[in-house]
């Protein structure tokens, strides 16, 4: 084998098991992938197309996951030789363009199992078109044969169905992975605080001071005792820097409130059985997701569990649906940062059982339950 064979040969190894990685990381959890959608379409003013941001984030991951395992199979060469640089032309360009503007935090390139900068993104996009080139050159006039033009079709279409499998089967009942901070088994209150032993953040705080004398700014150190005379100098700002970064909790934004906005994080993660509905979706809730509330609720009063739901909507815009479905005025309805509501179950509708602030299990509250 030639050499340039040998680096044909690694960069189709290498691009496809990086289409694989991305792709089924992205599908295993579609609606984390349309919440990355659409704050895209949002920061480029095209909020209009944000309705099928599931279906973009489906497509997407299927046909990378897709184009990824063609390469590792070696099927289509031509074809996926000439598809893989305008994927990695393409979002080698996007990512340029968010490098400068930086419209979001992260690409979600590889959806929340790992979280790049948009600066690493983007060098990472530009190592990986250059490790594409021998592949792309060695089949740019490639022609197949007709035998392995009927063995690829076959292989082609068994891995798109494939490909399409985890997506399909996150959109019905939940992720088969679950890469966010409030997957089954974590216990809230120990992923919010700092194992004993692990370092906390170094700040380094400078003081500013405004002469009386002349009026000249000077900056201190804290242990600097200059400017504690005050006859001779003014306080004008605090600066801190971060200088040394420490252990970051795995959860750092689990705040509840109620109805009159008071937290109430900490009566969520009392040590009791809680069941807890989270309601993503609008408040037309489908005829499924009202009858398993009612069903669920039925069963909390009958163990002396507490039901409680989870939303991004107000409580009076919420309260008049489940009080409706319940047919009794329920009131136990609390809010949370929209970030914080979306990462707690990656499902329209979902129940959480917790215990003692532990996620005990998940559901799709579309989907049947049995408690």
């Amino acid at each position: 084998m030639r050499v340039n064979d040998w680096f044909a040969m690694f960069a189709r190894i290498t691009i496809g098991t990086l289409f694989t990685f991305s792709g089924f990381v992205k599908s295993v959890d579609p609606m984390g992938s349309a919440i990355k959608f659409d704050e895209y379409l949002i920061s480029f003013g095209m909020e209009w197309l944000t309705a099928g941001s599931l279906t973009f984030a489906i497509l997407l991951s299927t046909l990378e996951m897709t184009l990824g395992l063609m390469l590792l199979l070696g099927v289509f060469k031509k074809f996926t030789a000439y598809l893989s640089m305008l994927f990695m032309l393409f979002f080698t360009m996007l990512t340029t363009y968010i490098y400068y503007t930086s419209p979001v935090k992260d690409c979600g390139c590889f959806g929340d199992a790992v979280v790049l900068s948009n600066g690493e993104t983007l060098l990472k996009n530009i190592i990986f078109t250059t490790i594409l080139l021998p592949y792309f050159f060695k089949y740019l006039f490639y022609r197949e044969s007709i035998r392995a033009r009927r063995r690829d079709r076959m292989l082609t279409l068994m891995v798109i169905l494939f490909s399409l499998t985890p997506a399909i089967y996150a959109v019905v009942y939940l992720p088969i992975i679950d890469f966010l901070p409030y997957k089954i088994g974590v216990n809230i209150p120990q992923a919010m605080s700092i194992p004993e032993g692990e370092k906390e953040d170094v700040y380094d705080t400078k003081l500013v001071y405004k002469s009386i004398e002349n009026g000249n700014e000077q900056i201190f150190a804290i242990s600097d005792t200059t400017w504690h005379d005050s006859n001779k100098w003014v306080y004008v700002d605090t600066k801190t820097e971060l200088i040394e970064k420490g252990y970051e909790p795995t959860v750092t934004n689990f705040n509840i409130f109620d109805n009159v906005g008071s937290d109430v994080t900490e009566q969520m993660l009392a040590p009791n059985k809680k069941i807890a509905m989270v309601i993503i979706n609008d408040m037309e809730i489908p005829l499924t997701v009202a009858e398993n509330i009612a069903t669920i609720d039925g069963w909390c009063s009958d163990n002396g569990v507490e039901l409680m739901i989870f939303s991004k909507h107000s409580f009076g815009d919420l309260q008049r649906p489940i009080s409706d479905i319940l047919g009794y005025e329920f009131d136990k309805i609390y809010n949370g940062d929209h970030t914080l509501i979306k990462s707690l179950i990656r499902a329209p509708y979902g129940l959480i059982i917790l215990d003692g602030g532990t996620i005990e299990s998940k559901y799709n509250l579309k989907r049947s339950i049995q408690l």
